[in-house]
């Protein structure tokens, strides 16, 4: 489905990799402007498309707020207002061991909910009347599930933000929703690690817990943002959308 998003400017933060990469990579394929993000310098980036007058990237972490000035200004010097804002910064994986409580806190905190709300509020007077932002949050924040405490908190912190902004940027017309996924399998993610590790448990945690009994890939989410990014969900804000075969 073709959506109309030439010459749209669509900003997708943590896009050198996983989820991100497939979303950045899936507007371009409409025919955007993407500005793609990451920590790394781009001559690092294998996955980011370098030499499109299409593509453009901008380094920076998230989480710090020198970076995310940085990031923010950089955006408002070289281009005019952002269409579509897909805030994908995010993780889960358990931190280092022997790392104190209250810094997996902080870093988890910073990482799936400071990383969004930075960006957002720091491009707030940037998105153009009528854009759309995504937030990529986790069924961890809709359920109780067997994930790091302070990454399912900090995910439904990030849903609830999502609700209350809503009424805020309405009146700028301006829409954001979230989605958030269920188990995704990709090269690199946290279930390949599983399968690898212990296949049969996976295959019993599918079986058992996902009523379609597979792992969601990224295409399938890549095409969720397009549709809240379009005109075809003009009338969605401040939504959570669980895509995660029936899981929760």
């Amino acid at each position: 489905m073709n959506y109309h998003f030439e010459n749209k400017l669509v900003v997708v933060t943590g896009s050198t990799r996983g989820l991100g990469n497939a979303v950045a990579s899936t507007f371009l394929d409409q025919g955007s402007q993407v500005v793609y993000n990451g920590r790394s310098n781009i001559n690092n980036v294998p996955n980011v498309p370098i030499g499109s007058d299409r593509v453009h990237y901008i380094q920076g972490d998230l989480t710090n707020l020198s970076d995310v000035s940085r990031f923010c200004e950089i955006l408002q010097l070289n281009f005019k207002k952002v269409d579509i804002l897909v805030c994908n910064v995010g993780d889960g994986r358990p931190v280092a061991p022997g790392t104190k409580f209250s810094e997996e806190w902080d870093h988890m905190l910073a990482l799936n909910l400071r990383s969004a709300t930075n960006v957002i509020d720091g491009l707030a007077t940037a998105i153009a009347s009528e854009g759309a932002i995504t937030c990529i949050s986790s069924i961890c924040g809709l359920d109780v599930l067997p994930a790091p405490i302070p990454y399912s908190v900090a995910k439904a912190a990030l849903n609830h933000y999502v609700r209350c902004k809503a009424r805020e940027l309405s009146q700028s017309q301006i829409r954001i929703n979230a989605l958030a996924p269920g188990n995704l399998f990709f090269p690199g993610s946290r279930w390949e690690e599983k399968m690898l590790d212990d296949p049969r448990e996976v295959e019993r945690m599918l079986a058992e817990d996902v009523p379609l009994g597979r792992f969601g890939n990224l295409d399938e989410i890549a095409r969720w943002v397009l549709h809240l990014s379009s005109p075809a969900s003009n009338f969605v804000t401040g939504q959570v959308f669980a895509i995660d075969g029936g899981q929760t």
